[in-house]
């Protein structure tokens, strides 16, 4: 792939695809991985400015993308389905 020249409309046109496949790939949902792909061109937008080019802006695009899925299947296993029926907790001497 050719690089872009820094533009973020750019950036955004030419890697959404392969974010969004990437987040596929994590998540295994189409909604999901859409979610993470905007996600991570909102990041990106915001620290658009901090970029160095130390990396090509894929390898970039890529780390945000599994950080954001990282983060977002965190916090989906942080709660792991105790029932919250009040009747139950109502029973149960541990509250």
């Amino acid at each position: 792939m050719n690089e872009i020249d820094g533009t973020f409309a750019e950036a955004l046109e030419h890697y959404w695809k392969a974010i969004f496949h990437l987040g596929l790939r994590m998540f295994g949902n189409p909604n999901e991985a859409e979610e993470a792909a905007r996600q991570t061109f909102f990041q990106a937008y915001q620290h658009w400015d901090q970029f160095a080019g130390r990396s090509a802006i894929q390898t970039w695009l890529f780390r945000i993308t599994i950080n954001v899925c990282r983060k977002q299947l965190k916090e989906r296993n942080r709660f792991q389905g105790y029932d919250l029926d009040p009747e139950k907790l109502a029973d149960s001497h541990e509250f």
